[in-house]
C-alpha cells in the first residue's frame, strides 16, 4: 500500500538526491553536527520568537531520513518542520 507521498518521495530520489530541511526547537550542541554527516546548521528566531534549528541535508533515500529522525529523537529534539526539495539534474 504505497501513499502519494511515499510514490513522490520514490520517484525524486531515484533521480538524485532529495534536499531536507529539518527545523526542530531549541539549539543543538556544535559537536551534534559531528554525527549527522554533510548537513548545514542554521539557527534562528521563528515568528513566535522561538529558537529553531535548521538542519540542511542531501537524503539519499527514506531509510537514511528516518535515521536522521530517529537520531535527533533520541536526542530529545522537537520536531517543527521538515520540509524536502528535489536536487534535479541540469536539463539540456
Amino acid at each position: 500500500m504505497g501513499t502519494k507521498s511515499n510514490e513522490h518521495f520514490n520517484a525524486s530520489t531515484q533521480q538524485g538526491l532529495a534536499t531536507y530541511e529539518i527545523g526542530i526547537e531549541g539549539e543543538i550542541p556544535s559537536y551534534w553536527p559531528d554525527y549527522l554527516d554533510a548537513i548545514v546548521v542554521i539557527q534562528a528566531v521563528d515568528a513566535s520568537h522561538t529558537m529553531m534549528t535548521l538542519l540542511r541535508c542531501k537524503i539519499r533515500d527514506q531509510a537514511q531520513l528516518i535515521g536522521i529522525l530517529n537520531l535527533l529523537c533520541s536526542w530529545g529534539s522537537i520536531l517543527m518542520s521538515l520540509n524536502m526539495s528535489l536536487n534535479r539534474p541540469d536539463a539540456g
